[in-house]
């Protein structure tokens, strides 16, 4: 058993050292910048099989400067049996024409995902994975209107450190590599990675806050790479 955790831990430090980008010597250095992003997701349990979600995000570029993007996600979820589960919904999201990366950015989006969950574990540690596909309407600033197509994989390892508050708290480490699709869903090409680490700790019955630090690497359309160094914040309620 241990040497399967080993292995799975491996694979996620591998996955996440080859999702960062390649920078070629004559390329220009990537811009920094850093952020908080926050969020609140709320989960509403119909049966024991299907599930409600909302989440509401805010983002935010140069730490608390700087608007760079708000979202709203509502979802429905269906688990199959334990460690496999399927999700639909839609995402409404306004992007802030923050400036202080030099880029021009901006804009609204609209798209429409599904997911396919698969977790498992063993004594302290869980493995989650969730792979989604996203069908994106874009309206960019000029009013000019885009449609896409983005495969998103994110794997994360956790580990129970202690009981608290009738709960667990843990540790977490996780990676999520995004990938733009042609309309006939072939690949792209590399969009932008996300890797963290963080903390997940019970408040009370019901309430989840989450603590952890996140490194982005973004390829902006100028063939520029934007790495962001951020805080994320993040509470989690359960409604039964």
């Amino acid at each position: 058993m241990k040497l399967r955790y080993y292995t799975l831990l491996l694979s996620l430090v591998f996955i996440s050292a080859l999702s960062q980008p390649v920078i070629a010597q004559e390329a220009p250095e990537p811009v920094t910048i850093g952020g908080v992003w926050s969020s609140v997701v709320t989960d509403y349990s119909l049966s024991s099989k299907w599930m409600l979600r909302n989440e509401l995000r805010y983002r935010t570029a140069q730490f608390f400067d700087d608007k760079q993007q708000s979202l709203i996600r509502p979802s429905v979820h269906y688990t199959f049996s334990p460690g496999f589960g399927l999700s639909a919904g839609i995402t409404f999201s306004d992007n802030a024409a923050y400036d202080a990366s030099g880029f021009t950015v901006g804009g609204t989006e609209i798209n429409i995902y599904e997911d396919i969950y698969l977790n498992h574990g063993e004594g302290k540690w869980s493995f989650n994975h969730r792979y989604r596909f996203e069908h994106r309407w874009i309206t960019q600033p000029s009013g000019e209107e885009i449609y896409r197509n983005r495969f998103r994989y994110r794997v994360q390892v956790g580990y129970a450190i202690a009981d608290l508050n009738g709960g667990k708290l843990k540790a977490i480490m996780y990676n999520e590599i995004f990938i733009n699709l042609f309309n006939d869903f072939t690949s792209n090409g590399y969009d932008r990675d996300w890797t963290g680490l963080g903390l997940v700790a019970p408040i009370c019955s019901g309430l989840t806050g989450t603590v952890a630090v996140q490194q982005n690497w973004v390829l902006r359309p100028t063939d520029i790479y934007e790495r962001q160094r951020l805080l994320l914040l993040s509470l989690g309620w359960k409604i039964k």
